[in-house]
């Protein structure tokens, strides 16, 4: 798998594009994902942390549903549950990681746990926005 590079990469914003691997029951495909990890000041002492994913059918992706009789909407619905799965559990570790990790510290960024804000979007083709979590 190639290492994504980020489009846009600033403080408060990385937005990185790539083709992604993806292993199932049924075999190995890869689909397009845009990665966009963000972060927005809510007051003086909390931010808010956004994941957001979304994966985007490839070629490949559609030929292999399609040569295995697997419907689109299905594999979607697979993807969308996988994904979220995924975010639900990632957000706050990489909320946890990045309050851990400032230097130096910003009146924003506190040491105390992230809590979980928002949740998964709705189950619609194929994209996928995981939780938010405040870093307060």
């Amino acid at each position: 798998m190639r290492i994504p590079q980020a489009e846009v990469a600033t403080h408060a914003l990385c937005r990185m594009v790539w083709a992604s691997d993806l292993f199932t029951p049924n075999g190995h495909t890869r689909v397009q994902v845009l990665w966009a990890l963000s972060v927005k000041r809510i007051d003086a002492q909390t931010c808010e942390y956004t994941n957001s994913v979304i994966a985007h059918p490839t070629a490949e992706s559609v030929d292999f549903t399609a040569q295995r009789d697997i419907r689109f909407e299905d594999a979607a619905v697979a993807r969308q549950h996988d994904g979220g799965d995924h975010n639900r559990r990632g957000t706050p570790l990489f909320a946890a990681s990045i309050v851990n990790y400032r230097s130096p510290p910003r009146p924003c960024l506190t040491a105390r746990r992230p809590r979980a804000r928002g949740s998964a979007a709705s189950a619609a083709a194929l994209p996928n926005e995981g939780p938010k979590a405040a870093v307060a």
